[in-house]
């Protein structure tokens, strides 16, 4: 389970804890168990039991890293007290397929919407389904776009009739709409998963499909080669400035197309820059044919 380079990005709650991938990947991998992880399991394992207190973090980071002594008769009465009978949610089983279980379980507690991609691809009998969770939603509902309770309802593919069932649920995501719209766009149909998904199959087609070593040797131009590598490196050095400059002023855009934007003109830069590299390439072969 790998975040794809999203540790920061929220993927949604468990009750009032936010949980992050790199949350996810500190209990499926073989890491320390965080806090967020441990909150959101106290908060699973009793608020159907207001009579019983939840362990601290601390206790169950033992339990779950496998520590014998955790796991003794605190873990055993702990087990009684919550854990226990058909609905239990402790087996004693592998401490490695524990963590894989619990992340499961944390997983689908998670508070948000499946929905039908937008985008369907032609040979696919079924569409691919995202979870558009409650931090995105909220994400949607603030600026740039500030989506309305009945935006909210659209964008979820859900027909009008249920919108008091889901603004009902929203309150309890504590995502909260606006009274206006502010701004749509084609990106707004889009989940946010599903826009990294289109800019990955962008950039891949983009990387297949365009011929980088044929594009830098077309650069090539007559005249000095050794000013001609200062100029290229000049030319990266320039588009690596440009591409820093942008990206630090480009939250609104980001939050605009909901990642699809920004992720494509990384990857467009990257796309160039390589092309760049290519043309070093042959300036340098070039360079030593002549010598």
């Amino acid at each position: 389970m790998k975040s794809g380079g999203l540790h920061g990005r929220g993927i949604g709650r468990i009750g009032p804890y936010p949980l992050y991938m790199e949350s996810f990947e500190s209990l499926i991998e073989n890491n320390e168990v965080s806090d967020e992880i441990m909150d959101a399991l106290f908060h699973l394992f009793s608020r159907k039991r207001p009579d019983v207190l939840a362990i601290n973090n601390q206790t169950l980071g033992h339990i779950l890293e496998g520590d014998t002594r955790a796991r003794s008769s605190y873990f055993t009465k702990f087990a009684e007290a919550i854990l226990g009978g058909s609905g239990g949610y402790l087996m004693c089983s592998p401490i490695q397929e524990e963590r894989e279980r619990l992340g499961t379980l944390l997983f689908s507690s998670l508070g948000g919407f499946l929905v039908e991609s937008v985008l369907k691809v032609s040979d696919s009998h079924q569409a691919k389904r995202y979870l558009v969770t409650s931090d995105e939603l909220q994400r949607r509902c603030s600026p740039p776009e500030s989506y309305s309770a009945n935006t909210v309802v659209a964008y979820l593919r859900k027909a009008k009739g249920q919108k008091k069932k889901i603004t009902e649920t929203l309150a309890e995501l504590e995502v909260n709409p606006s009274k206006r719209t502010k701004l749509t766009s084609q990106c707004s149909k889009l989940c946010e998963d599903e826009c990294k998904d289109l800019a990955g199959d962008v950039m891949f087609l983009a990387t297949k499909f365009i011929p980088q070593k044929r594009v830098g040797e077309a650069l090539l131009e007559e005249g000095n080669v050794h000013a001609a590598i200062v100029k290229t490196e000049d030319c990266r050095k320039t588009l690596k400035d440009v591409k820093a400059a942008l990206e630090k002023n480009w939250d609104t855009f980001d939050l605009a197309t909901h990642g699809l934007g920004p992720a494509v003109i990384n990857g467009t830069f990257s796309l160039i820059d390589a092309c760049l590299k290519e043309k070093m390439r042959a300036l340098k072969k070039k360079d030593s044919t002549d010598e």
